[in-house]
């Protein structure tokens, strides 16, 4: 049950964003040669590409293909899946580079979008029960604009200001700290899509990540919490806190003195603030799960992203997953799961299975000592006398690997992304999708020492969320690594794979394993 006691600590001046801002809009915006700017009343400004102004995408096999299943009254995804296994054989020149053996789908592309992008829109249609031609249409442009969001923070830091994509994958938002650059008009006009640009916010992204972690590590410091999620909102520049205080001091007399107790410093920065809302559980829960080990065995020699993984040697079974897998400058691989199933389980030495269809010989993993304890992640290395081989593959799905190409960095919000994991997933072929709905969040689990950052929110629209025994576990989009399984309960987090080269991560160091050429 939340309480709607709320602390609000402001800085000398407040000025919050218009309502307007934080609402999507529901058609394209009316206006003159297909660009609308408009003065906010509290100063924010915002320019608008219209749909009708923006490129047109061209998919000439894919609406055919959509055709011709409708006719059959059949689905599209065996439409495509077959096209691309016949573009594979035909032309042997557009399949990308499989150094560690062949995955489910041969890498090739269909009117320039990655087979693997397509499959995951056709379970985002699925999960979110619309058709799979309406899923491209929606949410295909979400790799162009993440470059372009890429592209805009790196190249103002300080002025980025966060980037979401709103109605359904219809429009998207991208603002900044003061005017809005050049650049990002230039690089806006190339979107498929509607587009929503926001100048003189007064605040950036850097600057709510850096207040929130700040507010973070200070929030853990105070006696009276039992656990906390913290988020910031990117169009208003409120910094949230849920707080679970400890057990003696959940009685309703208590409250406004624990509220009191919380009190942060306020932000530098007048634009931004932060609230506080307590609630008696935030029924945040970790996904490793006690059971048994469900492991097979049989003859493929690779180490994969996403693998089942099993503890045991102290007696009670711990059930994970397996992330991705990754390198060390020097070319020494390891393989990474959630921090906590190493600290719930006490377990040193855990087991790896292969999934049924690609079964091996299993290894047995050793948890290292560099985990992280400001991420939950850990890295775990082959022990043993058997030995299996790292790949830049992982599962995306049960029995359905894939490389990773690209580890992705500062997701868009409202982009969709989907996730593995060992118990919500059993039957062949099975993995979830859904959205982001918050890019960046910290947070302290009760029960579990320690205070976790940089974990990404997802919601999904199907009927499963992530559960015991799926920590560790992908997420991913296409051919991009987004995250690591974290927790299930009332919130799935997800740590971001951006992390693990931190300096609190594994080490600069470290990083995903991927194929750029694959």
């Amino acid at each position: 049950m939340k309480v709607k006691l709320t602390l609000v600590m402001f800085s000398a001046l407040t000025l919050t964003l218009t309502p307007e801002l934080a609402v999507a809009n529901t058609e394209p915006t009316p206006s003159v040669g297909g660009i609308q700017a408009v003065e906010l009343p509290d100063g924010t400004h915002r320019i608008t590409l219209t749909r009708e102004s923006q490129p047109k995408p061209e998919r000439p096999t894919i609406n055919r293909l959509t055709a011709e299943a409708k006719n059959a009254g059949a689905d599209l995804r065996p439409a495509l899946e077959k096209y691309a296994r016949d573009l594979a054989v035909a032309n042997p020149s557009e399949v990308a580079d499989q150094p560690d053996g062949p995955a489910y789908y041969p890498p090739v592309k269909i009117d320039g979008i990655r087979i693997e992008e397509l499959i995951d829109l056709g379970q985002v249609a699925e999960d979110e029960g619309i058709p799979h031609v309406e899923a491209i249409n929606r949410y295909a442009w979400q790799t162009d604009l993440q470059a372009v969001h890429n592209k805009l923070e790196s190249t103002f830091p300080d002025e980025a200001s966060g980037t979401s994509l709103l109605n359904d994958g219809r429009t998207a938002r991208i603002g900044f700290k003061g005017k809005i650059p050049e650049l990002a008009l230039q690089l806006a006009r190339s979107l498929p899509g509607e587009v929503e640009l926001i100048g003189d916010k007064g605040f950036s992204k850097k600057e709510l990540r850096e207040a929130l972690e700040s507010s973070s590590r200070e929030l853990g410091k105070r006696a009276e919490v039992a656990g906390y999620v913290g988020n910031y909102d990117i169009d208003t520049g409120v910094i949230r806190f849920e707080v679970e205080p400890q057990k003696d001091l959940k009685d309703r007399g208590k409250r406004a003195a624990v509220l009191s107790a919380l009190q942060l410093q306020s932000p530098a920065n007048p634009r931004m603030r932060i609230e506080i809302e307590l609630t008696d559980d935030l029924n945040l829960r970790p996904a490793a799960a006690v059971g048994q080990n469900t492991g097979v065995a049989a003859d493929d020699p690779y180490l994969r992203g996403g693998g089942i993984l099993a503890s045991g040697t102290t007696g009670t079974i711990w059930n994970c997953t397996g992330g991705f897998n990754v390198i060390r400058s020097d070319g020494y691989h390891s393989t990474t799961s959630a921090r906590h199933c190493w600290d719930l389980s006490g377990d040193q030495y855990w087991f790896y299975f292969n999934h049924p269809n690609y079964t091996g010989n299993r290894t047995t993993l050793g948890f290292t000592q560099n985990a992280s304890r400001q991420y939950d992640f850990t890295r775990l290395v082959q022990s043993g006398s058997i030995s299996l081989t790292f790949t830049r593959t992982f599962y995306a799905a049960l029995n359905r690997p894939r490389y990773v190409t690209t580890n992705g960095t500062s997701p868009v919000d409202g982009s969709r992304v989907c996730f593995f994991g060992r118990t919500s997933h059993t039957t062949d072929g099975a993995y979830t999708c859904g959205n982001i709905v918050d890019s960046d969040v910290t947070y302290r689990m009760a029960g579990i020492s320690g205070d976790w950052f940089g974990a990404i929110q997802t919601i999904f629209d199907g009927p499963v969320s992530t559960q015991g025994g799926d920590s560790g576990g992908p997420l991913w989009y296409g051919n991009t690594a987004w995250g690591i399984t974290s927790t299930g309960g009332s919130m799935n987090l997800f740590v971001a794979t951006d992390r693990i080269n931190d300096t609190d991560g594994l080490g600069t160091n470290w990083n995903v394993w991927t194929c750029p050429t694959c």
